[in-house]
C-alpha cells in the first residue's frame, strides 16, 4: 500500500514541476530577429491574414508611485491603446525593415522595469513580436530579452500614435517634425 502512495506522490511533484516549467515559457515562440524578418515577410507578402499591431501607451512623465509593468498597461493603466491592422502596417513597410539583427545590442545589466510604451504583433492569437519601453537604464524588452535601447523601435509605432504622443515622442529622439 505504501508504495503505491509514493508511487502517486512522486507523479504528482513530477507533473506540478512539468507544469511549472511549461508555464515558465509564455508563449513567446520565435526570437527577436527572426519575428522581424517574418513580420516584414508577411507585410511585404502581402500576407495581411489576421496580423494586428496593438500598442498601449502611457505618457513617459506620467508620475506614478510604483513602476508601472507591462499587465498593468494592458490592464488598462494607458492613456491610449491603438489597435492597427495589417493593410494599415503595410503603408509602413520600410520602417519594419529597420529592424534586424543590428538593432538588437544585449545587454548585461537588469534594470527596473518601468513601462511607458507595450506594443505586441499577434497573429492568429499567438504573438510574434512584443516591446516593452523602458526599464532602467535606458533598455529595452524584446520578446523577453533585454537590449539596449535603440530609436528604430519607437519609429515603428510613431505613424499609428495620437499627434501628440508622437511629436512628444519624436522631440526624445531628436525629429523635429514628425507626422503620425
Amino acid at each position: 500500500m505504501r508504495v503505491y502512495m509514493f508511487k502517486y506522490a512522486g507523479f504528482f511533484v513530477a507533473l506540478v514541476f512539468f507544469l511549472i516549467i511549461l508555464s515558465s515559457c509564455r508563449g513567446h515562440t520565435l526570437p527577436p530577429n527572426t519575428a522581424f524578418n517574418y513580420i516584414t515577410r508577411q507585410l511585404d507578402d502581402n500576407n495581411l491574414t489576421d496580423m494586428t499591431l496593438t500598442i498601449y501607451y502611457m505618457h513617459p512623465l506620467t508620475l506614478t508611485r510604483m513602476p508601472v509593468s507591462v499587465s498593468d498597461l494592458r490592464d488598462g493603466l494607458y492613456e491610449y491603446r491603438v489597435v492597427v491592422e495589417s493593410h494599415e502596417m503595410k503603408e509602413h513597410l520600410d520602417l519594419f525593415s529597420q529592424l534586424t539583427s543590428n538593432t538588437l545590442i544585449s545587454t548585461e545589466q537588469r534594470g527596473v522595469v518601468n513601462v511607458r510604451i507595450y506594443y505586441v504583433f499577434e497573429s492568429n492569437d499567438q504573438i510574434l513580436l512584443d516591446v516593452a519601453m523602458w526599464s532602467m537604464p535606458d533598455n529595452i524588452i524584446v520578446n523577453g530579452r533585454e537590449f539596449k535601447s535603440n530609436d528604430a523601435f519607437l519609429n515603428i509605432i510613431m505613424p499609428f500614435l495620437p499627434e501628440s504622443a508622437s511629436s512628444f515622442l519624436g522631440g526624445l529622439i531628436g525629429e523635429e517634425d514628425v507626422a503620425p
